[in-house]
């Protein structure tokens, strides 16, 4: 069991779930083209959930929220912080944003529902004083080696996105 502070979680790695697919598949990417991968089970999720990793909702089906309606995107917010609150029986602090698609409207519900911290997916570094619903990351792929890896963590983006290229 978690104390319910962010403050206890510095330390720890965050994977975000969409809730009503865990078991499943990564059904939202294989438009992409991507291959279909196993999501964790709910079972795995509480054996591996503690102070060393920690999971938190990324919805409940993983919708673009701003193109819903109000009601369905309150429902995928907040039924998603209910589900893993209910299966891993702790509070969940941090929403991450499907498809990084959010505006002023998903930011209140997300509010609303208790998050306390929201994810984009807004390439940086974070400085104190920003906005704890639009919390920067920096994209981490198997294609990282030391060196670019590094580049990531002191400057929160990759050599190539510097430069306003893709790679």
């Amino acid at each position: 069991m978690h104390g319910d502070g962010a403050e206890d979680h510095v330390d720890s790695a965050t994977v975000f779930v969409v809730t009503d697919r865990a078991g499943g598949v990564n059904a939202w990417d294989l438009h992409h083209g991507d291959a279909p991968r196993a999501l964790l089970s709910w079972d795995r999720m509480r054996a591996l959930d503690g102070p060393v990793l920690r999971f938190e909702p990324h919805s409940r089906t993983h919708p673009f929220l701003p193109r819903l309606d109000r009601d369905a995107a309150r429902a995928e917010i907040a039924g998603s912080k209910k589900r893993l609150e209910d299966e891993l029986g702790r509070e969940a602090l941090a929403f991450s944003y499907p498809h990084g698609e959010y505006d002023g409207a998903i930011e209140e519900m997300v509010r609303e529902a208790g998050f306390r911290m929201a994810v984009t997916d807004r390439q940086g570094l974070n400085r104190p004083g920003d906005d704890p619903l639009r919390i920067r990351r920096t994209m981490i792929t198997s294609r990282d080696v030391a060196p670019t890896f590094l580049i990531k963590l002191l400057l929160g983006r990759g050599a190539m996105d510097l430069l306003g290229r893709s790679g």
